[in-house]
């Protein structure tokens, strides 16, 4: 048993300044088309807000669907290339698979973010293989997301800011988010927390009680 979209969204309609609150997935793929790779570098792909919105979570993509080889660190950097809100997807299953990528609600930094210009990245490994070169009919973005390029560093095993084009058709997914649309207000905040943190304690329990 998984826990979706649907749980973390019923989660943020009974908080404060969430009463129409809905969990958007930043990048979605309509059918496996492209190539898999590995690498040893943060990759990601560089996008746009258009409205505010509260990251839920931060993703990896899970190729086979049936878990993680390796823990990936994941970040959402601004235009100025300050790290804003960052958190790890476990390796095995215990972090929830939603579609192509398993989530982990547990993040550090500040979920809010503004209108203007981001970039997200994650640390692959060669363990562990990632989405790269998908057609733009492939992919399909959330409200108020507008894609801008794929992004690289060029620090091999090392977590940082993706600040180059790493050379792909459209971009390197094997980051992703979750978010709901608006910002909370300020008593919202640690209700927020709380929330989240029930739901991946949920998730973790839900996993280790699955038949080997």
């Amino acid at each position: 048993m998984k826990l979706s979209g649907i749980f973390v969204a019923l989660a943020l309609v009974a908080l404060p300044g969430f009463a129409s609150a809905s969990v958007s997935t930043a990048v979605s793929f309509t059918k496996d088309s492209g190539g898999e790779g590995t690498s040893s570098f943060t990759r990601g792909f560089y996008f746009s807000l258009s409205d505010s919105v509260t990251i839920a979570a931060l993703g990896w993509y899970d190729s086979g669907g049936d878990g993680l080889v390796s823990s990936h660190e994941i970040g959402i950097w601004n235009d100025t290339g300050q790290l804003l809100l960052s958190g790890m997807v476990s390796s095995g299953t215990a972090d929830p698979l939603e579609g192509f990528f398993r989530y982990t609600a547990s993040l550090t930094g500040d979920a809010a973010l503004t209108p203007g210009s981001y970039v997200i990245g994650g640390l692959s490994t060669v363990s562990d293989r990632s989405y790269r070169r998908l057609d733009a009919s492939s992919v399909i973005f959330g409200p108020s997301i507008s894609y801008l390029s794929d992004a690289s560093n060029a620090q091999s095993a090392v977590f940082s800011e993706p600040t180059r084009p790493a050379g792909f058709d459209i971009g390197y997914f094997g980051p992703n988010f979750q978010y709901v649309s608006g910002v909370p207000e300020t008593g919202t905040w640690g209700m927020l927390a709380v929330g989240f943190a029930v739901l991946g304690a949920a998730s973790r329990r839900r996993a280790r009680a699955l038949p080997v």
